[in-house]
């Protein structure tokens, strides 16, 4: 008497079917677009660039003004009046997330503070470097909202 076992990897199939076809949402972009732009503002407003190090300092004329104003001016955080980081934003194009600045006068102080001028240096914060946390955290919520899309397609 033989004893026999079928393998029925139909389901295994079928899921290897679904992950080819999962991707993410423009819900999901949103979520992550939103979550880039509080990493963003976080790690900015403790004076951090993209790869956790300390902006430049401010020249001592720009520190003694903020001074004079009541501002930090020991930390660089980009934040003076909180405008340009307030008017940070995220939309959805084209299954992509895309941060841009609600007003062209606050993207243009943006881009003289990401690129520099030639009387200031550059000070990048519009990115989030494979290497941090910042971006493990991002990478883990793309992981999950993967996972959920995944979890559905096979319910279904």
């Amino acid at each position: 008497m033989a004893a026999t076992y079928i393998i029925d990897l139909s389901k295994v199939d079928a899921a290897f079917d679904a992950i080819e076809h999962v991707e993410l949402t423009s819900a999901d972009w949103e979520q992550i677009g939103a979550f880039a732009v509080a990493q963003i503002l976080d790690r900015t407003e403790r004076g951090l660039n993209p790869y956790g190090l300390p902006f430049a300092r401010y020249a001592v004329a720009t520190a003694r003004d903020r001074s004079q104003r009541g501002r930090l001016a020991g930390t660089v955080n980009l934040m003076d009046t909180g405008r340009m980081l307030g008017a940070l934003t995220s939309g959805v194009v084209q299954n992509t997330a895309r941060l841009t600045f609600a007003n062209a006068e606050r993207e243009k102080i943006a881009a003289f503070h990401q690129e520099g001028t030639r009387t200031m240096p550059a000070r990048q914060f519009l990115s989030i470097h494979e290497r941090t946390s910042y971006y493990n955290k991002l990478s883990d919520l793309a992981a999950k909202l993967l996972v959920k899309n995944l979890e559905k397609s096979l319910r279904t």
